[in-house]
């Protein structure tokens, strides 16, 4: 089966970078170590048959999409009978999406704070039951989560 080339694909921030499918091999090798099923030899393998799909699913120019990319590798796995990697490579994208959006809510609280220090939003100035203080920071970031 003839492969075609990607040369880009889109990040969940949106970010369009260089496509690699050996970022793929790598991944899907992280699991089959993980697992005890299987070598570089499968990986490689697994991500030609992730290349495969893509071509089938996508329409000619189409930019895939991080998440799409690694929804493919998951349903390769399964298809190639091998659900305990399957089950490592999705407990691995599970924990990864939690890290993120732990990430994200830690910069929002501090990105309140600064606001909050900085006076630089207008609730802090309005809230005539509360004074500017550490009490006052307190509840200016609960009421917001």
């Amino acid at each position: 089966m003839s492969r075609k080339k990607y040369s880009k694909f889109q990040r969940r921030d949106g970010q369009i970078v260089d496509f690699d499918q050996a970022k793929i091999t790598e991944a899907i090798f992280k699991a089959l170590t993980v697992t005890k099923g299987g070598g570089r030899r499968t990986a490689k393998k697994l991500s030609d048959q992730v290349i495969d799909l893509l071509k089938k699913r996508l329409k000619n120019g189409e930019i895939p999409k991080q998440e799409e990319i690694q929804d493919l590798v998951e349903e390769v796995l399964i298809l190639n009978d091998l659900t305990e990697t399957a089950k490592a490579y999705i407990l691995y994208r599970e924990q990864r999406r939690k890290i993120r959006e732990a990430k994200e809510v830690t910069e929002q609280t501090a990105e309140m704070v600064d606001q909050y220090l900085d006076e630089a939003d207008w609730e802090v100035k309005e809230n005539a039951n509360m004074a500017y203080s550490l009490q006052g920071l307190n509840h200016y970031v609960t009421s917001a989560v």
